[in-house]
């Protein structure tokens, strides 16, 4: 999967790790600096299965899960920022990022704290989108945990 990412949003991609820039190459992120790789592949990760024991996981679902992004379907650019901000909460580690993915499950405060850290900073990339993060955040995919209204405010915040 071929990653195009448009000047603005590459100047704000940073390695989560280090936090100094990086190089796109293929179906890889490379990190100027440390040279840690990140991945997008397509599919599913092997435990998406987790994830379906509570939420409507479906083939637009993306899924970080370490220090790979899964995705069927085109990823835009500012939800790899998104996505970039769980790869930093799960320490670039599959096996931190099982705890995170349980932890993500059973804690609605984790989830809220966790989704909302990576909405803000998709919106602080692209500007746009307030409205379909607002109902991403409040919808079914994360339980209903916030009402639309709310889900504004604090993406903006």
């Amino acid at each position: 999967m071929n990653i195009n990412l448009n000047k603005k949003i590459l100047d704000i991609l940073a390695c989560p790790i280090c936090k100094q820039d990086i190089e796109i190459k293929e179906d890889k992120i490379i990190c100027k600096k440390c040279k840690k790789e990140y991945f997008i592949k397509n599919g599913k990760p092997i435990i998406a299965w987790i994830l379906r024991l509570k939420f409507p996981v479906r083939k637009d679902t993306i899924i970080t899960w370490g220090d790979t992004i899964y995705s069927e379907v085109w990823i835009p650019s500012h939800q790899i920022v998104h996505e970039q901000v769980h790869i930093k909460q799960q320490r670039g580690s599959k096996i931190y990022g099982l705890w995170f993915m349980l932890k993500f499950i059973f804690s609605v405060s984790f989830r809220l704290r966790s989704e909302l850290e990576a909405y803000r900073a998709q919106y602080r990339a692209s500007g746009e989108h307030l409205g379909r993060m607002s109902r991403c955040l409040s919808g079914k995919l994360y339980g209903s945990i916030i009402s639309y209204k709310e889900a504004v405010k604090q993406i903006k915040r």
